[in-house]
C-alpha cells in the first residue's frame, strides 16, 4: 500500500518543489486511474487491508492543511471520485504560515474551519499535523504529549468526528513521539523517509513526496510502489533539506531562549 504526501496545489507560483498546478493534479490522477489504480483515505486503507504492501491501492495525503487544497485540490479529486487525508494545524486555522521560512516575504494561507468542513463533507479523512507545526521529536515529552492530545481535541471538536491519524511535521517522530501519538488515541501515524524500528508500526508509516518535477508516470510508478528504494532515498535528501527549516525556526530560537 502506497501513501503518497502532497503539499500545495494551485496555478499561482509558489517557491519550492512541493508545488502542483491543477492540471498536474489532474493529469496525475488520469494516469493511475488508468492504470488501475484506486484511492482511499488512511484510515481507510488500515481498516481494509492492514499494512499490506504492494496492490493497487494506494493513499493521498495532504501535508500543512494549506487553504489551496480546498481551493483546487478538492474539484479535482471530486472530478474523478478520489478522496484523501489531509492533516491539519488547529493553532493556524486560516491564518498564514509563519511556521515557514517563507523564502522572499512569500506567505501561504491555511484552511479555515469552514473549508475543512467542506473536506470532511466530501467523504475526505481529517487528520492532525500536530497544533503547531513544531518538530515533535526535539520537544520535552510533556510538550510533545500536550501538542498532540490538544490537537486532536480541538479538531475533533470542530469537525464532529473522531481523529484517528496524525502526520508528524517535517516527518520526525522518535520513539517517544510515538508512544505520546498513542497515549492520546491516534490509530495511525506517518512520517516521511525517516522511519523507526521495533514497534509502532502503524503509528510509524512512511510515504513517498509527490513534486513539481515528477511526471504522470513516475506518479503511477509511486502509487504502484515501483522504484520504492530509488524514490525513498530521494525522499530522503529532500527531508535533510526541510532540516533547514527546524533549524531556522525552532532550534535557533531555543537556543537564544535559554541564552546559549
Amino acid at each position: 500500500m502506497a501513501i503518497l504526501a502532497l503539499h500545495h496545489v494551485c496555478p499561482g507560483m509558489i517557491w519550492g518543489i512541493n508545488r502542483l498546478t491543477p492540471g498536474q493534479l489532474r493529469r496525475f490522477l488520469h494516469a493511475a486511474l488508468e492504470a488501475g489504480v484506486s484511492f482511499v483515505t488512511l484510515s481507510g486503507s488500515l481498516r481494509s487491508s492492514g499494512l499490506q504492501t504492494g496492490g493497487t491501492r494506494a493513499v493521498l495525503t495532504f501535508d500543512d492543511g494549506y487553504a489551496s487544497v480546498e481551493r483546487w485540490a478538492l474539484p479535482v479529486l471530486q472530478e474523478f471520485g478520489v478522496v484523501a487525508t489531509v492533516f491539519v494545524l488547529p493553532f493556524y486555522s486560516g491564518a498564514f504560515n509563519t511556521w515557514d521560512v517563507n523564502w522572499f516575504g512569500q506567505r501561504v494561507r491555511h484552511l479555515d474551519w469552514r473549508q475543512i468542513g467542506r473536506l470532511q463533507d466530501a467523504g475526505w479523512e481529517i487528520g492532525s499535523h500536530g497544533l503547531s507545526h513544531r518538530d515533535l521529536s526535539l520537544l520535552d515529552p510533556t510538550a510533545c504529549e500536550t501538542e498532540l492530545s490538544l490537537s486532536r481535541r480541538l479538531i475533533q471538536r470542530r469537525i464532529g468526528a473522531p481523529v484517528h491519524s496524525v502526520a508528524y511535521p517535517f516527518g520526525n517522530a522518535s520513539v517517544e513521539t510515538l508512544e505520546a501519538a498513542e497515549r492520546v488515541g491516534y490509530r495511525s501515524g506517518v512520517v516521511l523517509s525517516r522511519t523507526l524500528g521495533g514497534g509502532h508500526s502503524v503509528l510509524n508509516l512512511t510515504r513517498i513526496g509527490v513534486y513539481g518535477f515528477d511526471t504522470p508516470a513516475v506518479f503511477v510508478q509511486k502509487c504502484l510502489g515501483k522504484n520504492r528504494v530509488f524514490y525513498h532515498f530521494i525522499q530522503r535528501c529532500i527531508d535533510i533539506c526541510s532540516d533547514g527549516t527546524v533549524l531556522v525556526k525552532q532550534r535557533v530560537p531555543e537556543i537564544r531562549r535559554k541564552g546559549l
